[in-house]
């Protein structure tokens, strides 16, 4: 028997192929569906098991997208270059949000420890200086505040400095209580208010490593006031 050629073994293939198609389609279109369209459990396996083929098409496509991720991840992976750069990412977006610096002899690298101020007065204040024939006429004490008031010697009251607890009582400044200046008590910074016509001629705030203080009242000068605070022990 003679060799076929290729291409005309391919024809008669096709050709088979077609009529055997034909042949199909044909005892298809004659077959009796009858009982299928009057059988409702039939009819509902039919239309089940076509669901159950397309989704198992569809299961099919994403197991191979997720293999074909997979794959490309881990050919990535092996790249060294391709492997630093994902970890340089990865690491400088920790440093920006937790702002930790790893670098030598950096300052952000100094931890500055919390002050832990006292919750409670555990130490009242005394004064070294009063303004001579001034005495106390209220004295007043909180868990959280520590406050005295002083009169002259007709009994008329001048001043009241307090001393309060930071982490519970703050102190505001207003900028139309009068003139404002910053000054330094003891070495600690303080604010200075010349007040305008009012309840006080002078006020001052400041603060050391424990307390909170404020003076205020009708003062001769600011050197008056500021002899007082620094007389604070």
């Amino acid at each position: 028997m003679k060799e076929l050629h290729m291409e005309k073994f391919d024809a008669l293939l096709s050709l088979a192929s077609a009529e055997c198609v034909k042949e199909e389609a044909e005892a298809f279109l004659s077959a009796d569906i009858s009982e299928i369209g009057d059988n409702p459990q039939m009819l509902r396996k039919v239309l089940g098991g076509s669901r159950k083929g397309k989704w198992h098409t569809v299961k099919i496509i994403l197991l191979v997208a997720l293999l074909c991720m997979s794959i490309a991840f881990t050919a990535c992976m092996l790249v060294p270059e391709i492997r630093q750069a994902i970890w340089n990412v990865l690491v400088r977006g920790h440093d920006d949000h937790v702002e930790i610096n790893f670098e030598e002899n950096s300052e952000k690298n100094s931890i500055t420890p919390v002050a832990e101020y006292p919750n409670t007065i555990e130490k009242k204040m005394e004064l070294t200086y009063v303004p001579e024939g001034y005495a106390i006429n209220d004295e007043r004490l909180s868990p959280i505040q520590y406050s005295i008031g002083y009169s002259n010697s007709k009994g008329e009251w001048k001043f009241t400095i307090s001393q309060s607890v930071i982490d519970i009582i703050d102190s505001f400044v207003n900028e139309y209580e009068g003139k404002i200046s910053s000054i330094e008590i003891d070495g600690f910074d303080a604010i200075l208010i010349e007040c305008n016509e009012g309840s006080f001629s002078h006020k001052l705030i400041w603060q050391d490593d424990h307390y909170r203080y404020i003076v205020c009242g009708y003062f001769p000068s600011t050197n008056e006031i500021i002899k007082i605070a620094e007389g604070v022990i």
